[in-house]
């Protein structure tokens, strides 16, 4: 669990970079966000050769599951393309909301499941209903923070949903655009 906690808090930090687009020029944010993607890939592929890149191969050591102790943790690439993704697809406020949304919906449904899920979703195994649901209600607040009232239970409610599928590490990279599209819908 304390591995899946520093993965998820991990994973959280990529809303400061939707953060930072709102005051930094995109071109920035996205050529920061590339750096970061081929200094962790760098660390990643000296890591599978039994090397270290400090600090990156730290950090990965300590969120790894035991499945990625063998293979290159991918999750983090998934992420990065599902932020870059968003902003090419989307006006900056919706990429922005999209991606807080879908980064907290994930996390908190992820360790709400580990600790408290007894309810599996049944065709998920590794989802449960109560991380669903946690993952809805602390991602919520978030949305309403980014949009309106409307717009953000809409888009939280469908990355609750989409959130349930088992896509593995690849919800990284449709969660976004998931939240996205419905952010573009014409609701009050």
């Amino acid at each position: 669990m304390r591995s899946e906690i520093i993965r998820k808090c991990v994973h959280c930090f990529g809303c400061v970079a939707a953060v930072a687009a709102a005051w930094l020029p995109l071109w920035l944010v996205v050529s920061g966000s590339a750096a970061v993607v081929l200094l962790y890939l760098a660390g990643e592929a000296r890591r599978m050769r039994g090397r270290t890149l400090p600090p990156i191969t730290t950090v990965t050591e300590l969120c790894s599951r035991r499945e990625e102790s063998r293979r290159p943790a991918l999750g983090p690439v998934a992420l990065a393309f599902g932020f870059v993704g968003a902003f090419v697809v989307f006006t900056p406020e919706i990429a922005r909301a999209a991606f807080v949304i879908s980064c907290i919906a994930d996390s908190v449904a992820a360790l709400v499941g580990q600790r408290i899920g007894r309810h599996a979703i049944p065709f998920s195994r590794k989802k449960t209903c109560e991380g669903s649901v946690g993952g809805f209600v602390c991602a919520l607040p978030f949305g309403l923070v980014c949009t309106g009232p409307w717009r953000a239970l809409a888009a939280t409610a469908a990355v609750a949903v989409a959130e349930m599928l088992p896509l593995g590490d690849l919800d990284n990279l449709l969660l976004p655009f998931v939240a996205g599209c419905v952010l573009t819908l014409p609701l009050g």
